[in-house]
């Protein structure tokens, strides 16, 4: 009979001095597996994606815009901006049919991005374009007001604002704006 010392930590000892599994290690340590996966996919598949032919090599396919789109936001969210950088300018370039939201979703991150990047090229057209898309559309109201207030007022995109003076004052002339708060 072996002594408690020498029972190993995946076994138990019975009342009758029988060795069984122990389930709670087991279970325990199947989810440690799974946690440890779960980061492990959630880190490195983005970059086997990202570095895939699949993203690069062919042309973006009506169909993989939103994919593109979805995989754009969480290089972002991993804070990988030249990737996310990069996914948007393929999707711009390419010749697929974008949808409305989808071309709204496109200007928008290229906004952030390049704020983030402090790339100043077509900054304004961009904000402009997306501005005009919006503009009169119930359902992006809210989002419209928002973009207006920060690109205007907001001190955290206040470095830009010198560029965006004259969509600015077109704003506050044209749409009675004096310093919208958004709706959150």
């Amino acid at each position: 009979m072996k002594s408690c010392s020498e029972v190993p930590r995946y076994m138990t000892l019975t009342a009758e001095k029988c060795l069984v599994p122990d389930l709670t290690w087991l279970l325990t340590t199947m989810n440690r597996f799974k946690k440890m996966l779960a980061k492990l996919l959630y880190t490195f598949l983005p970059f086997i994606f990202l570095t895939s032919p699949y993203v690069w090599c062919e042309e973006v396919k009506d169909q993989q815009v939103d994919e593109l789109l979805s995989l754009s936001s969480v290089a972002i969210a991993q804070k990988r901006f030249d990737d996310a950088w990069d996914i948007l300018i393929r999707i711009e370039n390419s010749k697929s049919n974008i949808t409305y939201s989808q071309n709204v979703n496109l200007l928008k991150g290229k906004i952030e991005l390049a704020y983030i990047l402090k790339i100043e090229e077509n900054l304004v057209e961009n904000v402009l374009e997306l501005y005009q898309l919006t503009d009169g559309n119930e359902h992006y109201e809210k989002f419209k007001n928002r973009l207006v207030h920060r690109v205007c007022y907001s001190e955290d995109w206040s470095m830009y604002r010198d560029i965006h003076i004259n969509f600015c004052e077109s704003i506050r002339t044209n749409s009675g704006y004096a310093n919208p708060q958004p709706e959150l």
